[in-house]
């Protein structure tokens, strides 16, 4: 059986749960508190969908400011986005835009999901449906909610946004010299702290 290999990145601001759902999927672990991702980790998974291997390639991007330029050379190659925000913070809905753009700008046939994190604290939303609606709507995508705490449609997301990517076929095969694999992402995780410097 052959092995296709997909690139996965999950967007959104610190502390929205993107560590914690990936911990949940690939591990079916989860922590209370998670120290904040520094810059971009990889966790890798191995799946089967109607009968083909896939390695999903899962990267996990920091939210913080200071690191959006190192995420930006990742855009390019990636095969799907899960955009993620906290279901019970809406700041961290309304900074999507700024995410999408972003990711478009660099690759705007992504396939992408909207996930709404952290349901289990559910009686505290304060997202508006009817601006979930238009944000879906406006990027023609798929929307769902999950807890990273209780498991709720974790493996759901995920396997949702692979499926997408199989339906045209993954774009990590076919990138020539386009991503970056761990040690180029440490490489340029030094030049930037150089610039960041004094």
């Amino acid at each position: 059986m052959s092995e296709s290999n997909i690139k996965i990145l999950l967007i959104g601001d610190t502390a929205v749960g993107k560590t914690s759902l990936i911990h949940k999927y690939a591990k079916d672990e989860f922590e209370e508190n998670y120290t904040a991702t520094i810059g971009i980790e990889l966790i890798t998974k191995d799946i089967v969908i109607n009968d083909a291997k896939i390695k999903l390639k899962i990267w996990d991007t920091s939210g913080q400011e200071r690191f959006k330029s190192l995420t930006a050379n990742f855009y390019r190659g990636t095969d799907g986005v899960l955009f993620v925000y906290d279901v019970s913070n809406p700041d961290t809905f309304d900074s999507l835009k700024n995410w999408m753009k972003e990711v478009l700008d660099y690759n705007s046939n992504v396939k992408k999901i909207l996930v709404g994190n952290k349901i289990d604290l559910k009686d505290k939303s304060r997202v508006e449906k009817n601006s979930i609606n238009k944000f879906i709507s406006k990027y023609n995508m798929e929307s769902y909610e999950t807890s990273a705490k209780t498991g709720e449609n974790v493996d759901l997301v995920f396997s949702q946004l692979t499926k997408l990517i199989m339906e045209d076929g993954p774009s990590l095969n076919k990138e020539s010299g386009q991503k970056l694999d761990q040690a180029e992402f440490d490489e340029n995780d030094k030049k930037s702290k150089k610039k960041k410097c004094c």
